[in-house]
């Protein structure tokens, strides 16, 4: 006979129980692909609305014949709590799937649980060319060679190759190794491999990573050996090829080293001559330039400019014999042209005597020195006109450049001494 104590106790299980089997509004769940290919990996993933900061969501590996499954990590990402499994069938046909429930835990204990209703999938069988061996999905590789730089023969380096692929188990990873074999060039010894996989949210990320020692065997380029393979893309339906050919390493012995460095050596020693040379000649120069300029600065007449001018052109390296409008055409190729010196420099020894006659010969200087001067004796800092220095020139240095006036003879004197006195 049942008392009213039991049934009470009875109707208080079957609530909770009811309880914990419930899907609430706040659960949702979703399958990656309803059709997918043998070998390639379908994602569940379970999404929990939670205000709480300190709940989780817990669940287990599911039992499922003819799949491989891993558990995806717990993730919180604002309020909503996030969990999965990654399935891998093995085996074509049609799947239903009844996965484990998802324990949604706070402060250690199992508040309630989420399952999922059946799932359907159907897996494709690969054509019938793909190994049972081959990947399925992408796969990637990279290579180094430690240590980097210059090997040399008969020391011990090592060559690290590593494998992944998104949504691949680290099982289901291309063999390379066999690929491997030793030559005149280069001997290899037996390698070492890491596997593992790395579980997200977006999936399982397996990873293999072989570190192959090998011993180079000559001096020269070392070229290590192309590695090949092929995986099955799901989402063409294809097999892709990869090949993979690491940089050739260049192997130098102690002899050749010490050659290198000789002849490295060689060509700094030469380089630091040379240089020595050109900051010898350059400074040379320098000098040289400034003693025309001085003398330049120092001259009266026609002949001292010349002879300044053609000095500094010297020391310009610009030749021996230049006249003055050679010496200015230089001067505008260099350091560009100058509208108040080239209104001084003149075609004709004609026009040079009209100008000496009308300006004076210490003007004619201002102008052929105003480019000079501008460009060592200006305001630093400030841009200096043509003019601008001329006066300055006039003003602050005519004890070194002295005015000679130009004398003219009386009215009385005929017009053809006067053109004699004149010149």
């Amino acid at each position: 006979m049942v008392t009213g104590r039991g049934l009470v106790a009875g109707w208080l299980l079957v609530a909770c129980g009811l309880a914990l089997a419930a899907a609430p509004e706040d659960f949702t769940y979703r399958l990656s692909d309803e059709r997918v290919w043998t070998r390639e990996a379908v994602l569940v993933t379970v999404e929990v609305a939670a205000a709480d900061r300190f709940a989780v969501l817990e669940t287990e590996v599911p039992d499922l014949p003819g799949m491989e499954a891993v558990v995806l990590p717990f993730a919180r990402e604002s309020d909503r709590l996030r969990i999965g499994w990654a399935l891998f069938p093995q085996a074509p046909g049609e799947y239903r799937l009844h996965l484990p429930p998802v324990g949604y835990r706070l402060g250690g204990t199992t508040e309630r649980e989420y399952r999922l209703p059946p799932q359907s999938l159907h897996v494709r069988a690969l054509p019938a060319y793909i190994p049972p061996t081959l990947s399925v999905g992408e796969v990637r590789i990279e290579s180094r060679i430690e240590p980097a730089g210059l090997l040399r023969p008969g020391r011990l380096a090592y060559w690290r190759v590593r494998l992944t692929g998104a949504g691949l188990l680290p099982e289901s990873l291309p063999a390379i190794l066999q690929q491997l074999e030793s030559t005149k060039d280069i001997e290899f010894l037996s390698p070492a491999s890491r596997r593992q996989k790395a579980p997200a949210l977006d999936g399982v990320h397996g990873e293999v990573v072989h570190e192959i020692p090998f011993k180079p065997l000559r001096n020269g380029m070392l070229r290590l050996p192309t590695l090949e393979f092929q995986y099955f893309d799901p989402d063409t339906g294809r097999l892709q090829r990869v090949r993979h050919q690491p940089p050739a390493t260049p192997v130098v012995g102690i002899g050749w080293r010490i050659v290198l460095v000789l002849l490295l050596s060689a060509v700094v020693l030469v380089g630091l001559v040379s240089a020595g040379r050109r900051l010898r000649q350059a400074w040379a120069r320098r000098r040289a330039r400034r003693r025309a300029l001085v003398q330049l600065r120092a001259a009266v007449n026609a002949e001292e400019i010349i002879a300044a001018l053609r000095q500094h052109a010297q020391a310009e390296g610009w030749g021996a014999n230049l006249t003055a409008g050679g010496w200015l055409r230089r001067w505008c190729e260099h350091h560009g042209p100058d509208e108040v010196l080239t209104g001084y420099a003149d075609s004709t020894p004609e026009q040079s005597a009209s100008r000496c006659e009308h300006h004076g010969p210490d003007e004619v200087l201002t102008g052929l020195l105003e480019a000079v001067l501008r460009k060592r004796f200006g305001r630093a800092g400030a841009a200096v006109s043509g003019r601008e220095l001329a006066d300055h020139l006039q003003r602050g240095h005519k004890s070194v450049v002295p005015r000679v006036p130009v004398r003219r003879p009386p009215a009385w004197v005929p017009e053809y001494f006067r053109r004699d006195s004149g010149r």
